[in-house]
């Protein structure tokens, strides 16, 4: 049995969730929220204080199977996670 991870995005300001994706485990989703913020394009780049990083359960690969999580768990707001300077000064 593979199980993944199934998160969301949740935009604060327009009241409401992305698209779903699957990760193996929560850091590769916390990863794909600061690679988003770290390019400085889109919206969750140009706003992180708008938008937070849930869980919304999880999925079987095998069998197919969700398990909802609900309500959906916070993993992390956008606005506390900050690329690392690639200034050397």
């Amino acid at each position: 049995m593979q199980k993944q991870i199934l998160v969301n995005i949740y935009d604060q300001k327009a009241k409401n969730y992305g698209f779903v994706q699957t990760h193996p485990h929560l850091v590769s989703a916390e990863r794909m929220l600061l690679e988003m913020i770290a390019s400085g394009q889109g919206n969750v780049a140009k706003y992180p204080e708008d938008f937070s990083l849930y869980q919304i359960g999880t999925i079987d690969l095998e069998s197919g199977e969700i398990v909802p999580n609900f309500p959906p768990q916070l993993i992390c707001h956008a606005i506390d996670i900050k690329p690392q300077s690639t200034n050397n000064m």
